[in-house]
């Protein structure tokens, strides 16, 4: 009894059993091939997870590096956005000098053109002043001092001689200032005629001095008064003739 629980009783080869074992072995045989295929393939998937664990870490490096460069483009920027501002503020500081100084150039030069159209004006007002109002000649005081003091010498030539030389002298004297002062208002009056006037009245002042002296000469060295007279009405009459 006993050997015969031990040892299996044998199975017919043809039937039903036979074939289940068959099938068994075949189909363990089957999963034994699977699983070293799925033993090769978690192998790769392995490798493969490895390889995607490096690939990983290397994107966590590169993303580590961009974030960083990320970071230093944002200060850059900030850097750049500050040093605008501030760059913008010295431009619009030396646009407000620039106008400033557009605007004292503007002032000067409208202040230059300002002074020139009024030394333009004052000359323009010059030249009309001087094409109307003509430089009047000045008061002939010395003239009139001369003939007054030969008026005096004349006079004490006259006491001396007699009263018809005084006279004579007299005449002599009134005569070239009456001559004299139609000039004068002829020159007042007609504007063509320049300051020359007056040096021919210096002049005839001058003639006239020379004449009285002379005659007061020939009245000393003991002339007769009436050709002193006589010869003075003649060389006054050419004098004042020859002014004219």
């Amino acid at each position: 009894m006993t050997k015969e629980k031990s040892s299996p009783s044998p199975v017919d080869q043809g039937s039903h059993l036979h074939m289940a074992i068959k099938l068994l072995k075949s189909e363990n045989a089957n999963l034994e091939k699977i699983i070293i295929l799925l033993r090769t393939e978690n192998q790769n998937m392995q490798k493969k997870m490895k390889e995607m664990e490096y690939q990983n870490d290397r994107f966590k490096i590169t993303q580590n590096q961009l974030k960083a460069e990320i970071k230093r483009e944002k200060e850059m920027v900030r850097y750049l956005h500050n040093l605008n501002k501030k760059y913008e503020r010295i431009l619009q500081k030396k646009e407000a000098e620039s106008r400033l100084l557009r605007k004292e150039a503007k002032e000067a030069e409208l202040r230059v053109t300002r002074r020139d159209e009024r030394d333009g004006n004052n000359n323009t007002k010059d030249m009309k002043d001087g094409e109307v109002r003509r430089p009047q000649p000045p008061k002939r005081s010395d003239s009139f001092k001369r003939n007054k003091d030969l008026a005096a010498i004349k006079e004490q030539g006259a006491t001396s001689s007699g009263s018809v030389s005084s006279l004579n002298v007299n005449l002599k004297s009134k005569q070239p200032t009456a001559y004299v002062t139609p000039g004068i208002q002829q020159v007042n009056s007609n504007e063509d005629i320049t300051c020359e006037w007056e040096d021919v009245t210096d002049v005839l002042g001058f003639l006239n001095e020379k004449v009285n002296q002379f005659e007061r000469l020939l009245m000393e060295t003991g002339g007769s008064s009436s050709k002193s007279g006589s010869g003075s009405g003649y060389s006054s009459s050419d004098s004042l003739t020859s002014t004219k």
